[in-house]
């Protein structure tokens, strides 16, 4: 039986669909602990004790030294765990990355503000909590796996 190879976190996508003449990032982490220690040590000052997710747009990253050199085609990074990936916060976070993709191409002049706000929080949690519904009916009701 062969050994199980080891993985080493975090664990990094580039992102990149269809289109888009830019991308984004996925970093992700063994578990909440590990999440909260990487934001920490990149200096994200945004997170707090609850966090689970996060959504971190390059305009405003300071670290540059463990991510590469960043280009004006980059325009934000997802931190996740392993332990929070469900629909729910997935969807959620899809949000903040849309929100940030519209923020870059259009220079940061959008009705929903400058940076992330109530308002956009409240429409990423209403969007995540009616996909986690939507996904529960169509999984019980046996449409989806």
């Amino acid at each position: 039986m062969a050994k199980a190879k080891a993985v080493k976190y975090p664990i990094i996508y580039e992102m990149r669909r269809g289109t888009w003449n830019d991308y984004w990032r996925v970093a992700i982490y063994k578990n909440n602990a590990a999440l909260k220690k990487g934001l920490k040590a990149e200096g994200i000052v945004d997170a707090t004790p609850d966090t689970l997710a996060l959504v971190h747009s390059t305009a405003s990253y300071t670290k540059k030294l463990e991510w590469g050199d960043f280009t004006s085609s980059m325009f934000a990074t997802l931190f996740l765990s392993l332990d929070n990936m469900g629909t729910e916060i997935l969807c959620h976070e899809s949000v903040h990355i849309g929100m940030a993709h519209e923020r870059f191409i259009n220079r940061f002049k959008m009705e929903y503000g400058d940076q992330c706000g109530t308002n956009e929080e409240r429409l990423a949690y209403y969007i995540g909590s009616v996909m986690r519904g939507l996904v529960e009916t169509l999984r019980e009701n046996g449409h989806i796996e």
